[in-house]
């Protein structure tokens, strides 16, 4: 009812195929009618749709009304096509790059690993039980990758959270993968032993071993991960390093020049947690306490060339200092020095972005966000608000909630889930 009317872009479609010779010359005038008929109306069944959805709602059995309340909040703002797009070429390039680098090991085992053992173990079961060990051992972390690692992109989480139509496909995901990971590991232990050793014996303690040190494997392949993007991304990093380049080629100069004064150029790095952080030069007096000189300091890419008092230090600051060794030996203890700060044991996967729809089960019409309790509940901040087609970002905490109101949350994925499943009926 409240999208019956037509506007002026019924005008353009219909000059449009007018002119194009597409349409008859009468379908112009009952376009132009049928726009000031419901420009009259639409007022009016805006007004009325409230009462007649009431009455309706009346003759409907109450699951129906569930179903379709629920149905309207899991469709309503969510991309789930794209999402699962998204997340199945996660998967598949997880799958894809695990599994070439697990066929390279295991051509090294063959050709390699068993060959060199082969030539110093005579015993044949400990033969076979040194190469399981190494190659495994290698290809621990790959075969974690391949069996365990999950897409960490948003679009997973949202399908994940939506566990009524999304938690079932994505499990039978994981579980197809993880079969194709043991039929891996068979094929692998099958080559190098007997089929009976590696079904009874080899297959599930590489199992364990997979359970027992997930930790350390896992992070061991977010550092691998890790250097193989870096060095992945190294061509586009190296124009960052001209400024580098420069600044080493300048301090080699100047390190000719002062070596009658038995000083040195020492580049050091701002702790983001330091207690000098944000303050001038002229605070700090270095130069008056400890009679080192900063000749440069490097902030990203601005050089700042021979800083005055009211320069600041900032966080992640590469900071050109000269000085001798007994001034820096006095020196650096200070730079050193950061705030006594107690650490957060906090897991970044336990933040996410979720939404809350306000209904008659969440309870939160005609509340203020100050008062409707979600920052207790979720450890969380409301960050935006969907309401008909307009969207608010950062609302105030006197923004009153209504009904219909879809409220975006930054806080924590596991309340916030519970939330919504305390509230779906």
């Amino acid at each position: 009812m409240s999208m019956a009317q037509i506007g002026e872009f019924a005008f353009i479609v219909a000059t449009l195929g007018l002119s194009l010779g597409v349409i008859s010359e009468f379908l112009f005038p009952v376009a132009v009618g049928a726009s000031a008929i419901t420009t009259f109306t639409t007022p009016y069944l805006i007004k009325y749709s409230e009462p007649l959805y009431n009455f309706i709602a009346r003759f409907f059995p109450e699951k129906w009304l569930n179903r379709l309340n629920r149905y309207s909040s899991g469709t309503q703002s969510i991309q789930a096509d794209s999402d699962w797009k998204v997340v199945l070429k996660s998967y598949v390039m997880i799958g894809i790059t695990n599994a070439i680098i697990l066929i390279a090991l295991f051509v090294f085992t063959i050709k390699v690993i068993d060959p060199f053992i082969s030539e110093h173990v005579n015993n044949p079961v400990w033969r076979a039980v040194l190469v399981l060990v190494v190659s495994l051992g290698i290809a621990s972390p790959f075969f974690w990758g391949f069996m365990a690692k999950r897409p960490g992109n948003q679009a997973y989480r949202e399908l994940w959270l939506n566990n009524k139509y999304n938690r079932g496909p994505l499990l039978v995901v994981e579980i197809l993968r993880n079969v194709i990971g043991v039929l891996l590991i068979a094929i692998w232990v099958a080559r190098l032993v007997s089929l009976q050793a590696a079904l009874l014996v080899v297959i599930p303690f590489t199992f364990l071993v997979l359970i027992i040190f997930r930790t350390k494997i896992q992070r061991l392949y977010s550092k691998i991960e890790l250097r193989f993007i870096a060095n992945l991304n190294a061509r586009e990093t190296a124009a960052d390093d001209s400024l580098n380049a420069s600044i080493l080629r300048k301090n080699a100069g100047f390190l000719s020049d002062l070596s009658p004064w038995d000083a040195h150029i020492l580049e050091l790095e701002v702790n983001p947690h330091a207690e000098y952080v944000g303050k001038t030069l002229a605070e700090l007096a270095w130069r008056e306490q400890y009679g080192i000189n900063i000749i440069y300091i490097k902030r990203g890419d601005k050089l700042i060339h021979v800083p005055g008092r009211n320069n600041r230090l900032m966080p992640f600051d590469h900071v050109g200092i000269i000085a001798t060794d007994e001034q820096m030996q006095a020196f650096k203890p200070v730079f050193d020095a950061i705030e006594s700060i107690a650490p957060l044991q906090v897991d970044i996967d336990d933040i996410t972005l979720q939404k809350v729809l306000v209904d008659e089960h969440t309870k939160l019409k005609e509340k203020d966000i100050r008062g409707s309790g979600l920052r207790e509940q979720t450890d969380g901040l409301v960050v935006g608000i969907e309401r008909d087609k307009e969207r608010i970002l950062n609302p105030d905490s006197s923004t009153v909630l209504r009904w219909g109101d879809i409220v975006w949350i930054v806080g924590d994925k596991k309340k916030i889930q519970q939330l919504n499943l305390k509230n779906d009926p």
